[in-house]
């Protein structure tokens, strides 16, 4: 039964839950903020159908690399809205200009996120931008399905392992002609009950309701984008990633999923036809190209990327470049990264003292490095 997958290779992608026959399966095994399968043993029949379908047990092979790209989207305000250069706006539109659907997280109600998918333009630009948080799947994977088995063209973004989860899922069907499966580099995954201490503190600090929440605005710029916040009183707080708590716990490597420390999915062993992500260290590497709104990466693993992103062209500036030097300043698109110094600290206080309070005490912002951000960001500024 899939109860014999540890946590650290579980990804929490619910396909055991359901393929499960008898609803055995639900997602309800507490640890460390996440909610791993537990199985009802009064209802199962030990048909081992959870196990065939779990990405952790069905290995993917590694995809070979055809081509890697700088890019950025023509459309000033897309790069505006976007975490980086736009690139998924540029994919997706195609998709269901041509009459397919988009799979893509949102967030939803009290700004939790979940994958939902559309099949409408006004609905891209809510799957816009990075949400640090384990994004619930529900039923999207069952959806997907039946849409193929209609012959609709779907495109999926989402994590390496929910990748690997939608190819297993589907079996025969992964490599289906209509569907064109894209990742993004992915550092980790952080809890959503941790996210929502996180909102609760910042509400209580501020003594009103979120209205509005991103995790990347570019008000000072892409290098120095970071949350922006409304709040029902009226204030607005916006502020770099680099001085938020909450995303130095993730930057720190203290308080992610278990199986992120280990990821079995990285250097293109999610199944993806199309990875994305920042092109850190772009105004070094291309300086020519560099745009203070974001650089995007994209990699081409499958014929069907490469189509797709010869579709789209026209919607982007776009330029090679090689891997070596996008993995240069990004490592997290070949190997996952290693537990922070705090990891087991954090883990012990967490419980008791709350997840977001015992990360206050221990994601130490490095004093001299934000004093260099802030003088560089003046500089550009001043520019």
């Amino acid at each position: 039964m899939i109860d014999r997958i540890q946590i650290t290779d579980c990804v929490l992608c619910g396909n055991c839950r359901l393929i499960c026959p008898t609803g055995a399966i639900s997602m309800s095994k507490e640890e460390n903020g996440f909610f791993y399968p537990t199985v009802d043993s009064n209802k199962c029949v030990s048909c081992n159908r959870c196990e065939t379908i779990c990405p952790s047990i069905k290995s993917l092979k590694q995809k070979n690399l055809i081509s890697c790209y700088a890019v950025k989207h023509v459309d000033e305000e897309v790069k505006r809205n976007s975490s980086s250069g736009g690139v998924f706006t540029a994919l997706a539109t195609d998709v269901i200009a041509r009459g397919g659907y988009v799979a893509g997280a949102i967030f939803t109600e009290h700004f939790r996120v979940k994958h939902v998918l559309t099949n409408e333009l006004s609905g891209i630009s809510k799957m816009r931008g990075s949400k640090y948080v384990q994004s619930e799947l529900g039923t999207c994977f069952s959806e997907i399905k039946a849409l193929l088995e209609k012959d609709k063209d779907v495109l999926f973004t989402g994590c390496p392992c929910q990748c690997a989860a939608l190819k297993t899922f589907l079996g025969n069907m992964a490599n289906h002609d209509r569907l064109v499966v894209a990742d993004f580099i992915c550092h980790g995954i952080l809890s959503e009950s941790l996210y929502q201490e996180y909102l609760e503190y910042l509400e209580k600090k501020n003594r009103s309701s979120i209205t509005e929440f991103v995790f990347r605005d570019k008000t000072f710029g892409w290098l120095e984008s970071g949350p922006r916040i409304h709040y029902s009183s009226g204030k607005k707080n916006n502020w770099p990633l680099y001085e938020d708590t909450y995303m130095q716990g993730y930057f720190q490597g203290i308080c992610m999923r278990e199986s992120c420390y280990s990821c079995a999915y990285k250097d293109f062993r999610s199944g993806s036809d199309l990875t994305m992500g920042d092109l850190w260290g772009a105004e070094i590497l291309l300086p020519d190209f560099y745009d203070q709104l974001g650089v995007s990466m994209l990699t081409i693993q499958s014929v069907k990327g490469e189509e797709l992103f010869q579709r789209v062209k026209s919607e982007l500036e776009s330029t090679h470049i090689s891997p070596e030097l996008i993995i240069k300043y990004n490592m997290g698109l070949i190997q996952p990264f290693s537990k922070g110094k705090h990891y087991e600290e954090y883990h012990r206080y967490a419980k008791q003292n709350g997840k977001f309070k015992t990360l206050l005490r221990l994601s130490r912002i490095n004093t001299l490095e934000k004093c260099k951000r802030l003088y560089r960001r003046f500089r550009r500024n001043k520019v």
